[in-house]
């Protein structure tokens, strides 16, 4: 959990200064990017739960889901934290 929590502040970071080239990360900033992280996983979860009850192997619905997860994620944070 710990290493989430750290990887989540980093990924901020990351991604606010070299992926979308954002001057400014203000807590507002943190705060949406926490709240898309936290969809994104639950999101996750529920795929791969949804997946696996109809016959689809964990490790199988993972790899069905990431490009999907990936597409979502680039876009909730390019359209609604780091604007």
């Amino acid at each position: 959990m710990i290493s989430q929590i750290i990887g989540m502040f980093f990924g901020f970071f990351i991604y606010g200064k070299f992926v979308f080239n954002n001057k400014s990360l203000t807590i507002l900033k943190l705060v949406k990017y926490v709240f898309s992280t936290l969809w994104i996983w639950i999101f996750n979860w529920f795929g791969i739960y949804f997946l696996s009850i109809n016959g689809i192997k964990k490790n199988i619905a993972v790899i069905l889901l990431i490009p999907l997860l990936a597409l979502v994620s680039y876009l909730i944070q390019k359209k609604k934290v780091f604007v």
